[in-house]
């Protein structure tokens, strides 16, 4: 890219601290590839629940980048530095079951219960008092949040860097994303130029269909990618 967005004001920093300041719990549900931020935004998140035929990968550094998120710092505190090597450094991909294992997700379940199980996870929060619920999550999260703010402003002033290095070459295409509900970019996603040879903008499509047309391909070329 040209003029790839960056620093504090980019919307894929403003996604990150909006998920790492919401008070309120945040429920996952994976059924499909969550490569990068769909990875690392899940140490972000309450409660992860995956399918098993979850894929998810890491795959910054063979991609010319660096780690982002606050995973960096996150992943190692989770895993372990030799396991956290594998997943970041070389790029592992790992399942669900792995997920769970790794302290990532809660639990794996086959793919038409995960969405139905994160709702009804979601439902128990309307017995409990709100105001209670608010105040245990940021006291559970403050003893961390500093180092993870920290860590997010590291990574992202060098990902920055990297998304000019020379190192970021014919072999790799970055893509700016964005989810079809939001109508917007929320961050950085990237494939194998090999998957399918062209940037994929689907925020700058007026058209729900063209935007949504285009978010599929993104997750067709991710899935080919990790396969």
């Amino acid at each position: 890219m040209q003029r790839p967005p960056e620093g504090t004001d980019s919307p894929a920093f403003a996604f990150m601290k909006a998920l790492i300041g919401c008070d309120k719990p945040v429920i996952a549900a994976v059924t499909g590839a969550a490569i990068g931020i769909g990875t690392t935004m899940l140490l972000h998140c309450d409660f992860v629940y995956v399918s098993d035929e979850a894929r998810l990968a890491m795959p910054f550094v063979s991609l010319g980048l660096v780690p982002e998120f606050g995973s960096s710092l996150i992943v190692p505190q989770l895993m372990g530095n030799v396991r956290a090597a594998e997943k970041i450094l070389l790029g592992d991909p790992f399942t669900g079951a792995q997920a769970v294992e790794f302290g990532i997700a809660n639990a794996v379940l086959p793919p038409n219960e995960v969405l139905n199980h994160a709702r009804r996870i979601a439902e128990r929060f309307n017995a409990l008092p709100p105001g209670a619920v608010r105040e245990t999550k940021t006291l559970m999260r403050r003893g961390r949040s500093a180092a993870v703010m920290e860590t997010i402003g590291a990574e992202g002033a060098v990902f920055a860097q990297r998304l000019r290095s020379p190192e970021l070459g014919a072999d790799t295409i970055v893509w700016l994303i964005a989810s079809p509900e939001a109508g917007r970019s929320t961050g950085l996603f990237w494939c194998d130029r090999r998957a399918r040879p062209t940037h994929y903008l689907p925020w700058q499509q007026d058209d729900p269909a063209a935007r949504q047309a285009l978010w599929d391909a993104c997750l067709a070329d991710t899935a080919a990618v990790i396969a």
